[in-house]
């Protein structure tokens, strides 16, 4: 529900407080952003689980697909408040 929220919201937001000449462009970068980011976790959990048997991958690859990605959003969120 969270992430259902942040989608709709975010852009909404962005919409609302860019100047009318970049409006667009924030948009369509924060589209991108999510969609890359998708792709680069998808094939860095491809990654992990294909190097592992499945017995391996139930035990402890889910692990660590978890916090390859949970490291690029800790960094997300500090970064967040940087800016």
């Amino acid at each position: 529900m969270g992430i259902g929220i942040a989608s709709m919201n975010a852009p909404t937001y962005i919409a609302e407080i860019a100047p009318a000449k970049i409006r667009g462009t924030l948009v369509s970068y924060y589209q991108l952003a999510v969609v890359v980011g998708f792709f680069v976790v998808f094939i860095v959990t491809y990654m992990i689980g294909n190097q592992a048997t499945e017995a391996e991958n139930i035990q402890t690859g889910w692990r660590w697909m978890f916090w390859s990605e949970l490291i690029p959003s800790s960094a997300f969120l500090i970064l967040f408040f940087c800016a």
